[in-house]
């Protein structure tokens, strides 16, 4: 059974603002701050690995691996 969850594994600063890129800015919003992801939920850029956050975020792939992601 795979893990359910996100992925424990550190990235370098240069992948993660990569990733962060990724996200979707939104007019009337700063987007060195605030973005939202692949999925719709906004997220703040300095809450990346907060879980406890409403706004946190972290790098975790969309589709499973047995999905061929």
């Amino acid at each position: 059974m795979q893990k359910s969850g996100p992925v424990d594994t550190q990235f370098p600063q240069d992948m993660v603002w990569d990733i962060w890129s990724k996200g979707e800015i939104f007019a009337g919003n700063d987007p060195v701050l605030w973005r939202r992801d692949v999925c719709g939920a906004w997220i703040f850029r300095s809450h990346y690995q907060r879980i406890d956050s409403e706004y946190g975020w972290v790098i975790d792939r969309i589709n499973p691996l047995s999905d061929g992601d």
